[in-house]
């Protein structure tokens, strides 16, 4: 086979395997799969209509993040995470976060709080239904609408890699979310800081429901 053809082939499988990677990230971060959950390749690979290679290449990327775990038995997990780890995992979304809200403040638009609205409309409307996939979904759409306004890339792709390992164990608190409704206040305050558009006070909103969300989820692994 001729070096270019090869080289061809090459392109063609690593943009199969991003494509791949880019699906299974937002699989993770959607919390389609629980935590301790096995990951079949095989299966993977016929939903995703590819064949094994490229999934495998993408999980093993994912595994070297951090994003997902392998067993003594070699199995492919999706993490556990414990109270230490949840704890490091909020202190950096509380930093990184924080400054992304406030920045973003500055540079909301009466769009941006219309958006927000419209979000935290389907996510009530979710939690209704105690449809909380869909609930996680509004709610992640809800913050990165927020932190994207920053127009921070690099820091929003920390963000984006702090959620993925997060948010399978963070779709579990939702039946007490919906009992409580501690967190639809919380958003209730976030709009407010960007309708006002009040730096500082966002930031401190945002962290608010962080830590909220942290105390729901460190209560249920009592």
């Amino acid at each position: 086979m001729p070096d270019a053809e090869r080289f061809s082939l090459a392109q063609r499988g690593e943009v199969l395997v991003v494509q791949v990677h880019s699906q299974l990230l937002q699989a993770l971060l959607m919390g389609e799969w629980a935590p301790g959950e096995r990951l079949n390749i095989g299966r993977l690979a016929a939903s995703m209509g590819v064949s094994v290679t490229p999934v495998r290449e993408a999980l093993s990327r994912l595994i070297s993040d951090g994003a997902l775990r392998t067993d003594a038995k070699r199995a492919i997990l999706v993490p556990r995470l414990g109270r230490e780890e949840l704890q490091e995992i909020f202190d950096l979304r509380i930093l990184l976060e924080g400054e992304l809200a406030q920045i973003a403040a500055t540079r909301a638009t009466d769009h941006t709080v219309d958006e927000l609205e419209a979000i935290q409309a389907e996510l009530v409307e979710a939690l209704n239904a105690h449809d909380y996939k869909r609930a996680l979904r509004q709610n992640a759409r809800f913050h990165f609408l927020i932190y994207e306004t920053a127009q921070r890339p690099e820091t929003m792709r920390s963000v984006r890699a702090l959620w993925v390992r997060i948010s399978p164990t963070t779709h579990f608190h939702y039946p007490l979310l919906d009992y409580t409704r501690e967190g639809i206040s919380r958003h209730q305050q976030i709009i407010q800081q960007v309708r006002e558009r009040n730096g500082p006070a966002l930031r401190a909103a945002v962290v608010e429901d962080l830590k909220g969300s942290l105390a729901t989820i460190q209560l249920e692994q009592t």
